[in-house]
């Protein structure tokens, strides 16, 4: 009787839903959905989103308006927003490159790209006040370790990509 009390509880069991943020706005979104197949037009389109949350980042940092007791979570937030607008980058760069495509081009400019990311991330570690080293000490290492990561294994495939050219798809 009571497995069957607890498994009619747990049907009557409110259903909780986790929304899942999207750190792309509806303009970014209908950018890349443009370029699904553009190689060198998604990644820029990819690396300018991420930058665009680094500066919204530096910006909050220095807004002598923004309330200090919120601004810790905000930075979490945008690292959040980064590091997975960050990951599609080097998904969509996987994915390209299983296509066969010809990277050379894009991949310099995302290798530009990230040499940016690293050196930002490396001064927001080193600047954050109390409040923020304990909201983001860990989201914003982990960005550093996945840009860190990313650009290593950008330059490795960037070499293979000039070792072995590919022949650029006509469309």
């Amino acid at each position: 009787m009571i497995p069957h009390l607890a498994f009619v509880l747990l049907l009557l069991a409110p259903q909780t839903t986790v929304h899942r943020h999207d750190p792309l706005n509806e303009l970014e979104i209908t950018q890349l959905r443009d370029t699904a197949v553009e190689p060198e037009k998604r990644l820029k389109f990819y690396t300018q989103f991420a930058a665009a949350r680094l500066t919204a980042i530096e910006e909050l940092r220095k807004d002598p308006k923004a309330e200090a007791t919120e601004r810790p979570r905000k930075v979490h937030d945008l690292l959040e927003d980064f590091l997975t607008i960050y990951d599609e980058l080097s998904d969509n760069v996987d994915n390209f490159n299983e296509r066969k495509d010809d990277l050379r081009k894009p991949l310099r400019q995302v290798i530009v790209a990230e040499q940016d990311f690293k050196r930002r991330l490396s001064i927001l570690k080193d600047d954050l006040s109390p409040a923020e080293q304990r909201e983001c000490q860990f989201i914003v290492g982990t960005a550093v370790d996945s840009v860190a990561a990313g650009l290593k294994d950008h330059r490795e495939l960037l070499l293979d990509h000039e070792a072995h050219p590919r022949p650029v798809k006509k469309e």
